[in-house]
C-alpha cells in the first residue's frame, strides 16, 4: 500500500514538472533579469567619488553568527563593492539572461536542470565578485567547477566526457596552490579579508612563496601559456551556455584575482616577476594566434582568439601603469561581450540550423543568411579591435600601458593586432564570401530572439568605444590604489 503510494505521488509529481517545464526558464529568466536590476539599482546608488567599499555586509561572524554587521577586523564572510567588482558584476548580470535564451527552444532534455545550471553559475560569479575575504572567495572560486562540470557532462558534444574531466581537473589542480597561499596568509596576517592588506608589509620571500601558489592557479583560470590546452578542447565539447559563461565570465574571474589579491598584497614580488609574466603573456598573444591560424573548428578558433586576448589583458595588468590597468580591465569587459556572440553564431545559430562546426563546410553565408553574415562581419571587426568599439579602446591602452613598462616586449606584443586580423579575416571569409557551398542548404536566416541578443551585445560594446568614460568613472580609485601600493 504505502509502495503505491509512493509511485502514484511519484507519477503525479513527474507529470506537473513535466506540464510546468515551459514555465520554468521564463521564471529564469525573470529572476535573471530581477538581478540586471537590482544591479543596476545598485550601480546608480554607488558614489564613485569615494575610495572605500560599498554595501558592505557580513555573514558568519564568530560572535554574531547571522549578523549583518560590518568591521574591519572580522572573521566572518566578508562582501563589499568597489568600482572593479561592480564592473564585472555588471558583465555577470547583463550576460546571464542573454545566455538563457541562448537556447530558449533548442533544449528538449531535461532543460529545467538546464537552465538552473546557468542561473547557479551566474549567482555564484555574482557572489564571488562580492566577496572581500578569501574564504569567501575561494569557496565561490571553486563552487562553480561541479556547476559547470554537470552542465558540460550532461549537455555537451559527443566527447563531452573528456572535456568535462579536464576543466575539473585542470582547474582544480591549480586551485590547490591558491588554497595553500591562502593559508599562508590566514597564519601569517590573522586575518582573511582584503580590506587590511595595505597595513601588511611582508618579506619578498614570503610574498614569492605566496605569489607563486595564486599565479599557478590564475595562469590556469586565465589561461596562460603553457596551461591553454584544456580550453580549445572544453569549448569544442561544451553546450552553448558553457562557451558563453566560460568565454564571458569565467575568464575574467582570473583578471578580477590578479588585481584584486596579487597586485594589493604582493607589489613587491609582482614587481620582482613582471618580466616573467610579460613573456608569459607574450607567449600566449602569440602562440594561441598562430595556433588559430591552423584550426578547421569554428569554436576552437574563437576560443584560441579568447586566450590572445586575455593574455592581452594580462600584460596590460602587469605594466604598473594606469592606462595599462584600465586597459586591460576594458578589454576584459569588451571581451565578454563580442566573444560570447561568436561563440552564438558559430556554435549556436550555425551549429541549430547545419550541426557542423567544421569552418570548411561553410561558404557564402551571404547568399543563404545575408542577416547572420552581417552579424559575422560586425563582430569580427569588434574582436579584430577595430576603433569605435570597446575592444579598440581596451587592446591599445594595454599595448599603450605595455610599451610604456617595456618598450621591447611592447613593441612585439603589437603583432597581435595584425595576428587577430589575419585569423578573424580569414574565418570571415571563408563563411560568409565566395559562391554557395554544395553542400548547405537553404534555412532561416536570424530569428527576432538572436537578433535581440546580438544587438544587445553589439550595442555594449560599441558603447563602451564611444564613451569610455563611463568605466573610467567607476574605475578611478581602484586603478590608483594599485598603482600607490604598487
Amino acid at each position: 500500500m504505502f509502495l503505491t503510494s509512493m509511485l502514484t505521488g511519484s507519477s503525479y509529481l513527474f507529470n506537473r514538472m513535466t506540464a510546468w517545464q515551459g514555465n520554468v526558464k521564463h521564471f529564469y529568466l525573470f529572476a535573471s533579469n530581477l538581478l540586471l536590476l537590482f544591479m543596476v539599482v545598485l550601480y546608480i546608488n554607488f558614489n564613485t567619488f569615494s575610495n572605500s567599499f560599498q554595501f558592505n555586509f557580513e555573514l558568519f561572524n564568530s560572535l554574531n553568527p547571522f549578523g549583518l554587521s560590518y568591521s574591519d577586523f572580522s572573521n566572518g564572510l566578508l562582501f563589499g563593492i568597489d568600482g572593479l567588482s561592480l564592473t564585472f558584476m555588471l558583465l555577470t548580470v547583463l550576460l546571464i539572461p542573454l545566455t538563457l535564451l541562448g537556447n530558449w527552444y533548442n533544449m528538449n532534455f531535461n532543460s529545467n536542470l538546464y537552465y538552473t545550471l546557468v542561473l547557479a553559475i551566474g549567482l555564484v560569479m555574482l557572489l564571488n565578485f562580492w566577496a572581500l575575504d578569501y574564504i569567501s572567495f575561494y569557496i565561490l572560486f571553486e563552487a562553480t567547477l561541479p556547476l559547470l562540470f554537470i552542465l558540460m557532462h550532461m549537455y555537451g558534444s559527443s566527447d563531452s566526457e573528456r572535456a568535462s574531466f579536464y576543466v575539473l581537473m585542470f582547474t582544480t589542480s591549480g586551485s590547490l596552490f591558491m588554497l595553500l597561499s591562502m593559508v599562508v596568509i590566514s597564519m601569517v596576517l590573522n586575518t582573511t579579508n582584503f580590506i587590511n592588506h595595505n597595513l601588511f608589509v611582508l618579506s619578498l620571500d614570503l610574498q614569492t612563496i605566496i605569489w607563486l601558489g595564486l599565479f599557478m592557479a590564475i595562469m590556469v583560470k586565465t589561461p596562460l601559456f603553457p596551461m591553454h590546452v584544456w580550453l580549445p578542447v572544453v569549448h569544442s565539447e561544451s553546450p552553448l551556455a558553457g562557451s558563453m559563461i566560460l568565454a564571458g565570465l569565467m575568464l575574467k574571474l582570473a583578471l578580477y584575482a590578479m588585481l584584486r589579491l596579487l597586485l594589493p598584497l604582493l607589489c613587491e614580488a609582482q614587481m620582482l616577476y613582471t618580466p616573467m609574466m610579460y613573456m608569459i603573456s607574450l607567449l600566449t598573444i602569440i602562440l594561441t594566434s598562430l595556433a588559430t591560424l591552423r584550426q578547421i573548428d569554428t569554436k576552437v578558433i574563437i576560443a584560441y582568439s579568447s586566450m590572445s586576448h586575455m593574455g592581452m589583458a594580462m600584460l596590460g595588468v602587469c605594466s604598473n601603469t594606469s592606462l595599462g590597468m584600465y586597459g586591460s580591465i576594458v578589454l576584459g569587459v569588451a571581451h565578454g561581450f563580442v566573444s560570447p556572440a561568436l561563440f552564438l553564431m558559430v556554435g549556436g545559430i550555425l551549429y541549430d540550423r547545419y550541426h557542423m562546426r567544421m569552418v570548411n563546410y561553410y561558404k557564402g553565408l551571404t547568399t543563404y543568411m545575408p542577416q547572420l553574415a552581417t552579424y559575422i562581419v560586425m563582430f569580427s571587426f569588434a574582436n579584430m579591435g577595430t576603433p569605435l568599439t570597446g575592444n579598440f579602446t581596451g587592446e591599445f591602452t594595454s599595448l599603450q600601458g605595455g610599451f610604456i613598462r617595456n618598450p621591447i616586449m611592447g613593441g612585439i606584443s603589437c603583432m597581435s593586432v595584425l595576428l587577430a586580423a589575419i585569423y578573424q579575416l580569414k574565418l570571415t571569409n571563408r563563411l560568409t564570401g565566395g559562391t554557395s557551398s554544395m553542400y548547405m542548404h537553404r534555412t532561416n536566416d536570424v530569428t527576432i530572439r538572436e537578433k535581440f541578443i546580438m544587438n544587445i551585445l553589439m550595442v555594449s560594446t560599441t558603447m563602451l568605444g564611444l564613451c569610455p568614460q563611463i568605466m573610467y568613472n567607476l574605475l578611478y580609485w581602484t586603478v590608483n590604489n594599485y598603482l600607490y601600493m604598487m
